[in-house]
């Protein structure tokens, strides 16, 4: 995101600017589940369901590239985030500045 610090130091008395950004925000139709209302998750074969798993080269633990950390797989993602949990929302915020030099 990038402001124009000219207009925010010699802003007009109580200027207001509206900044525009996306945000992700959790998926309303699954709930941030990843997963289709009428399905329910498999629990990952890889990690047991833990999310993590052991790397036998370095011998340290790292998150399971099976089921990227969640534990579960899912059978039928959801269609309105395809899967992923969440979706992007465009958000519109309005920042209020006062005058900062005269």
């Amino acid at each position: 995101m990038k402001v124009d610090l000219n207009k925010v130091i010699y802003a007009e008395k109580d200027a207001t600017y509206t900044i525009n950004y996306e945000q992700n925000t959790v998926c309303t139709t699954c709930e941030g589940s990843r997963e289709a209302r009428d399905s329910a998750p498999l629990e990952c074969y890889a990690c047991k369901g833990t999310g993590i798993k052991l790397d036998s080269l370095f011998q340290r633990e790292q998150r399971c590239n099976t089921c990227k950390g969640f534990g579960t797989l899912t059978k039928k993602a959801c269609k309105t985030c395809n899967g992923e949990g969440f979706v992007k929302q465009q958000v519109k915020k309005e920042i209020e500045f006062s005058k900062l030099i005269n």
